[in-house]
């Protein structure tokens, strides 16, 4: 019988913290969670990086940890409850 194993979209809210992005999908990459991880979605709220840089480290991290990588950028800062809603 094949198990049904059921994929997620992993959330990541961030403010001025792009550098440690890498760090952090380098350690998903190397868990047993990375195969249940269908694509990530990075909120950015509104940090000081300018916004082609961000798309810039975005499609950079999305070629480097092989997943799907969407990028929403808040158009001012709502905290971090406001960017996890």
């Amino acid at each position: 019988m094949k198990l049904n194993k059921k994929k997620f979209i992993l959330a990541l809210a961030v403010f001025n913290s792009y550098s440690n992005l890498e760090n952090i999908l380098f350690n998903i990459k190397n868990s047993s969670f990375n195969k249940l991880i269908k694509e990530i979605v990075i909120v950015d709220n509104d940090s000081n990086l300018l916004k082609k840089d961000k798309i810039k480290k975005i499609k950079s991290l999305s070629k480097k940890f092989h997943k799907k990588i969407h990028l929403i950028i808040n158009s001012k800062n709502y905290g971090l409850g406001g960017s996890q809603k």
